[in-house]
């Protein structure tokens, strides 16, 4: 029954929550474009990079000794996106893991990797996290990245239960 609701309200116009443009979907494709331009960016840490270069200072320094094969952005960490995520993460609206698994798919190179990909695995909240959020943003994202058209059957298999955390931290602005 969640799943007709969800499929409902996706087609019900609403407001651009950036510009606030009617009908549009949560980011109109205006605001999308203006905002979240694709950029070249560091295959280390997803910092953005000018067209010349392949990888960031930072990650050249530390050689092949970084802490991640492939990382991947599809927008920089700055208005609109910090304001949305936030809402996302931290004021109980889990609605936006559709939007923002829909703009993570545009990333160069987004749906490749995600095919290459055998298992999906969110970052585990502490219980306390959980208790007062009531939901894992991560796991509703991957939940909707498997959902969505723009992957076409590509979507790997995911698991919510395979990470444990242990201990509570801080919250991640």
């Amino acid at each position: 029954m969640l799943n007709a609701w969800r499929l409902i309200a996706d087609g019900l116009p609403g407001t651009c929550q950036v510009c606030g443009a009617w009908p549009a979907r949560p980011v109109c494709e205006p605001c999308t474009q203006r905002f979240g331009r694709a950029a070249a960016r560091c295959p280390g840490c997803a910092a953005r990079l000018p067209d010349t270069m392949s990888r960031c200072g930072a990650c050249l320094a530390q050689g092949a000794s970084t802490a991640l094969s492939q990382c991947m952005a599809a927008v920089d960490y700055a208005y609109p996106w910090d304001g949305l995520v936030a809402r996302f993460k931290f004021r109980g609206e889990p609605g936006w893991a559709s939007p923002m698994a829909d703009l993570m798919l545009r990333a160069p190179g987004a749906r490749d990797a995600l095919a290459a990909c055998d298992l999906l695995v969110p970052i585990p909240l502490s219980g306390a996290r959980l208790a007062s959020r009531g939901y894992n943003q991560a796991w509703e994202l991957i939940k909707a990245l498997r959902r969505s058209r723009r992957l076409a059957g590509a979507a790997p298999d995911a698991q919510a239960d395979t990470l444990l955390r242990i201990g509570h931290r801080p919250d991640q602005h």
